[in-house]
């Protein structure tokens, strides 16, 4: 197909046209969706050595690889921290905290069998394993009561082959609580 100089210059001219349309048009017409989420957690990544990059905890979260980890968690909590004005720096608990995110979230994503606990069926009908309060040892699942006792008495076991019958003396105190919390439930009778 052969284009005749008459229908190139046309075509020319609607380029020109449509390009100076274009710088015509103010920036705030035109369309921009601002910064992608991968830029704005980096922008936080940044702000966050620039601000923190002295502090211990940071130190922490450089050594254990978790900056960018951090930044997301931040990002997923305030997307607009990047943009906010540097009287914003985050307190010694908020970095605690995001570091605790960002080593969660690693933890689940290299492990995730820990985390999605299986459907079963229990003893009172219910969907997944019910939270159990331990005397003493928090709000645990009955999955995980149960594997803290088999832990607790190869450690029993362990200590006692040792000699250190203080640490028995622990570990069966610990097996009360648990098999008591069990009790509760309905787990064991």
């Amino acid at each position: 197909m052969k284009i005749t100089k008459q229908q190139l210059k046309q075509i020319i001219k609607e380029e020109i046209s449509a390009v100076a349309d274009l710088v015509d048009t103010p920036m705030s017409e035109q369309e921009y969706s601002g910064p992608s989420k991968e830029e704005t957690i980096d922008a936080i990544r940044l702000r966050l050595i620039a601000e923190h990059g002295s502090d211990p905890i940071f130190k922490e979260a450089e050594r254990l690889g978790l900056v960018d980890e951090m930044a997301k968690a931040i990002y997923d909590e305030d997307p607009d921290f990047a943009d906010q004005e540097g009287g914003d720096i985050l307190s010694q608990d908020e970095l605690k905290r995001f570091l605790s995110i960002a080593r969660m979230n690693r933890a689940y994503r290299k492990n995730p069998e820990y985390f999605n606990e299986g459907l079963r069926d229990y003893v009172r009908g219910q969907s997944r394993s019910p939270d159990v309060e331990v005397p003493g040892g928090g709000v645990r699942s009955v999955k995980g009561v149960k594997s803290s006792i088999m832990d607790s008495l190869e450690d029993a076991i362990q200590a006692a082959q040792r000699g250190d019958f203080e640490t028995v003396a622990t570990r069966v105190a610990n097996l009360e609580a648990f098999v008591k919390a069990l009790k509760k439930v309905g787990e064991i009778k």
